[in-house]
């Protein structure tokens, strides 16, 4: 994708973004009710999926954003379990292609 100078680069972008901890703190911040802070985070996670052109994560971001903005954490808990599936798939992925190289 445009912003980055090659595939590898975009490889690696996208394997530290699915890598970081930051979906688990997202979880963190919604599960002990810190509205602000989660807004914040979903806010970031967002705006990072789209410079990758992860479309399907920015899109169930959005959908968790609107869930922490209306105070509702079950929903919004329901979302990220989605996004955190997806996660791990890309992660085994990633471990697993590493193992081959």
């Amino acid at each position: 994708s445009g912003a980055y100078e090659d595939k590898d680069e975009y490889v690696e972008a996208v394997r530290v973004f699915f890598c970081s901890l930051d979906f688990m703190r997202l979880g963190y911040a919604i599960n002990r009710k810190q509205w602000q802070g989660a807004a914040a985070k979903a806010m970031k996670m967002s705006k990072t999926a789209r410079g990758l052109g992860c479309v399907g994560i920015e899109k169930q971001m959005t959908g968790i954003r609107l869930n922490i903005n209306n105070r509702n954490s079950e929903e919004a808990l329901q979302l990220l379990s989605v996004i955190i599936s997806k996660r791990v798939r890309i992660i085994e992925y990633f471990q697993t292609n590493a193992k081959e190289k």
